[in-house]
């Protein structure tokens, strides 16, 4: 409970403060939960006279946040990445109880030094995720070949075996027991076809006023996840079976206002 001070101020219990301009950046967008975990276990450490001297070593944040400590590594190196940290002093860690690396928040004064920083404003994405596609992102998905969306480049094969085909340039999402296959084009191919339902999406949820969070329900993803999906700069696909409930969306909606 907040109590008056002598000078009849009221006091506040310990907390930390994220602006809302860095929660609605792409840098943090980009971020992922693990790394915001353990940017908030480093906030924790500021009390508001040294940042710049934040003590925390990969140890320290695996304790801090239940992570494993090669989780926490890669979560250090995203938040230097995305300037959300600067490290002022790096730590030892050739022999065991070595001094831990000194950490500073970029948003925040540096006392003696400088001022905010604020790296993560010069953050951007460094290259389209859509033409980098790994099959393991695309789980098997069962679609059914009638319900399968009105979209260009998207190809399906009828065939009697369920033995996967091997295209040199296209990934395969499934197989099914009706041995329909489906095959989503990659490389530029799958980019256009990202971008042509990305528009379709906007201009769908502007027309029925619906909100991202109801359509990400509808979808069966997370809003951020739908978010950087329909974020141009980002440019992120999504998995078969999601890609294709979106689109059938799009598509039945579609369909009914022209049959209005």
């Amino acid at each position: 409970m907040s109590r008056p001070t002598k000078k009849g101020r009221v006091s506040e219990p310990r907390h930390i403060r994220i602006y809302h301009r860095i929660t609605g950046s792409r840098a943090w967008q980009a971020a992922s939960g693990n790394a915001i975990k353990l940017l908030i276990a480093v906030m924790r450490l500021n009390n508001g006279e040294n940042n710049g001297s934040l003590f925390m070593s990969v140890q320290t944040g695996a304790a801090e946040t239940g992570l494993s400590t090669k989780t926490v590594t890669k979560a250090f190196a995203e938040l230097e990445d995305l300037g959300f940290l600067a490290s002022t002093e790096r730590g030892h860690f050739a022999r065991k109880g070595g001094p831990a690396t000194r950490w500073r928040l970029t948003w925040v004064a540096w006392p003696g030094h400088c001022g905010p920083t604020n790296d993560w404003e010069k953050w951007t994405p460094k290259k389209p995720s859509c033409n980098k596609l790994r099959r393991e992102n695309f789980p098997a998905a069962v679609v059914d070949s009638t319900t399968l969306p009105e979209i260009a480049g998207v190809t399906v094969v009828n065939s009697t075996t369920t033995k996967p085909a091997k295209p040199q340039s296209a990934v395969v999402a499934s197989v099914v027991d009706s041995a329909t296959e489906i095959i989503l084009p990659s490389g530029d191919a799958l980019q256009q076809q990202c971008e042509l339902l990305r528009n379709e999406t906007r201009r769908w949820l502007i027309a029925t006023a619906t909100r991202q969070k109801d359509l990400a329900g509808l979808i069966g993803i997370s809003e951020s996840r739908l978010s950087r999906f329909l974020d141009a700069t980002a440019n992120r696909t999504l998995p078969p079976s999601q890609f294709d409930r979106l689109a059938s969306i799009i598509r039945d909606h579609a369909k009914k206002s022209a049959a209005a």
